[in-house]
C-alpha cells in the first residue's frame, strides 16, 4: 500500500477509507508480504497512529527536512 501525501488525505477526512483499504487487503495477501509506504510532508499524532495499526512492529520514518525527533 502507497500513501502519498498522507497528511492531506487525512485532513480532508480519508482517515476510514485507508483503514478500509488496509483491512480488505489484509484478508487477501499474505500479513507477512504487505508493505505499506507513506509520504508525507508532516507526520502528525492521527497519522502516527495509522502508521502504527498498520506496522507489526515498529516503523521508519526518514526525515529529509531535519525536523524529526528520530
Amino acid at each position: 500500500i502507497v500513501l502519498d501525501e498522507a497528511d492531506v488525505l487525512l485532513e480532508i477526512g480519508f482517515d476510514k477509507d485507508i483503514l478500509e483499504i488496509h483491512s480488505k487487503v489484509m484478508e487477501q495477501k499474505n500479513k507477512e508480504a504487505l508493505q505499506v509506504i507513506c509520504f508525507s510532508a508532516t507526520f502528525n499524532s492521527t497519522l502516527n497512529g495509522i502508521l502504527q495499526k498498520f506496522s507489526k512492529e515498529k516503523f521508519y520514518k526518514i526525515d529529509l527536512v531535519g525536523n524529526s525527533d528520530k
